[in-house]
């Protein structure tokens, strides 16, 4: 990403010009750091899994992950598919979770096309097979993170943190931009 890009990312900053996370704020010289560190680790990867994977491991230096997965959409069969979960630097794939399409939380976050941020959720919409797959007993904050590229709805990340307001960084331009790049990183991918 170009200096000026950046620069016009971050100058669009939401409401403030800093974001509280893990009791820190992140000015927007930490954002600018903590983004290009993010947009280096995925721009060699060869997988989708890689993807999340390195984004995931990257993401749980700043925001303490202990819960993270990937979904795919399954339009044909209007289904939410979850080929990896990581917890605790644990890795669990091969085993594909499918929740329907129609009840499904990560699809109403990549229908609206807005990153999902929600602090203390203790009563997550969704069904329970969902809530048992984003979250853990001592979860705090919860994004989730729609995947479109051109018109087409990839799925979502999903990362859940035990530290209360963790992703309320994910609100500034930077973010969006950067979750962006990453979207149409993974729509030229395969698993």
């Amino acid at each position: 990403m170009k200096t000026a890009e950046i620069e016009q990312a971050s100058s669009g900053l939401i409401a403030r010009e800093s974001v509280e996370c893990r009791n820190v704020v992140f000015d927007v010289k930490s954002q600018k750091a903590i983004y290009r560190s993010l947009e280096s680790s995925i721009s060699s990867l060869e997988t989708r899994q890689d993807i999340f994977l390195g984004l995931t491991k990257k993401l749980d230096k700043f925001f303490a992950i202990h819960k993270a997965s990937y979904s795919l959409n399954d339009t044909e069969k209007d289904r939410m598919r979850v080929p990896v979960i990581y917890q605790g630097n644990d890795v669990h794939s091969g085993v594909v979770i499918s929740i329907p399409g129609n009840k499904s939380l990560m699809r109403s976050v990549l229908e609206g096309g807005n990153i999902y941020i929600e602090d203390f959720p203790n009563h997550v919409a969704g069904n329970i097979v969902e809530r048992k797959l984003l979250l853990l007993s001592d979860t705090s904050s919860l994004a989730i993170i729609p995947l479109q590229s051109e018109g087409r709805m990839l799925g979502t990340f999903n990362f859940a943190s035990p530290a209360p307001f963790a992703f309320s960084i994910f609100s500034s331009h930077l973010f969006d931009y950067l979750f962006k790049r990453v979207s149409e990183r993974f729509a030229g991918l395969h698993s």
